[in-house]
């Protein structure tokens, strides 16, 4: 029975092992405390500061608090926010809603820098994360430009605030994003099935060996009932003679 009992151990604690190897494999998505900075006002440290265009938002006379900033659950769900943000752009604009762009300008900035803990945090090579920053870089630059000219003095170049002309890049950089997304899930989803299977094959052999134990038990039963039968039998043929 001890030899079951250290053999049901080993296996599960290799079963736990597994578990623990593949959740290091995750991503862990951090909670992220509500940010109150600015797209055009944000430095996200690669190299750059994105308040080179100079213009100072508060001379605008509106304020950009839209109030707490709830940090996505996730990288995908990140980037099926920031995508939606985009259209919202693209729509307030072709409407000539600039109020209206400026707002979800500056929530996009707000989630890319959500998006860029996911890439830095994420269990990625160091080539992906450079190629996805890169990518991040190429929309906050974007916007930067859209938000520049929103906010520009020049009634003109607010007249021809144009998303189009920054929409091809935005959209290749966000594929570029999900491309890792998407890996991400397939290779946790891969995972899962592996730890399934490994499970699966832990709990067979430890059926198997209970199945081993049981009739080994159950043997052992029987030959003792045997043994106290033989003796029973002896007992008693003794008694005879001793009767006689």
């Amino acid at each position: 029975m001890s030899r079951h009992l250290t053999l049901t151990s080993y296996l599960l604690g290799t079963v736990a092992a597994v578990l623990f190897s593949v959740q290091g494999c995750a991503p862990t998505p951090p909670a992220q405390p509500a940010s109150t900075a600015t797209a055009n006002q944000a430095t996200h440290g690669h190299g750059h500061d994105h308040d080179e265009h100079g213009h100072d938002h508060d001379e605008h006379g509106h304020d950009h608090d839209e109030g707490a900033h709830a940090a996505p659950a996730s990288m995908e769900f990140a980037l099926e926010d920031l995508k939606e943000l985009c259209a919202s752009v693209k729509k307030s604009l072709a409407d000539g809603n600039v109020k209206g762009a400026d707002v979800y300008v500056h929530k996009v900035g707000h989630l890319v820098e959500d998006i860029r803990k996911f890439v830095d945090s994420g269990k990625f090579s160091e080539d992906v994360k450079v190629a996805k920053n890169k990518a991040l870089d190429e929309i906050f630059d974007c916007f930067d430009k859209l938000d520049a000219a929103i906010h520009s003095g020049d009634e003109e170049v607010r007249k021809k605030i144009d998303y189009l002309k920054h929409e091809t890049q935005i959209e290749e950089a966000i594929n570029e994003l999900q491309k890792t997304a998407k890996a991400v899930k397939e290779e946790i989803t891969e995972a899962a099935g592996a730890v399934k299977e490994e499970v699966k094959k832990a709990a067979e052999a430890v059926k198997e060996e209970v199945s081993k134990t049981a009739e080994s038990v159950k043997e052992t039963v029987k030959e003792t009932a045997k043994e106290a039968e033989v003796k029973e039998a002896e007992g008693s043929a003794d008694g005879d003679s001793a009767d006689k």
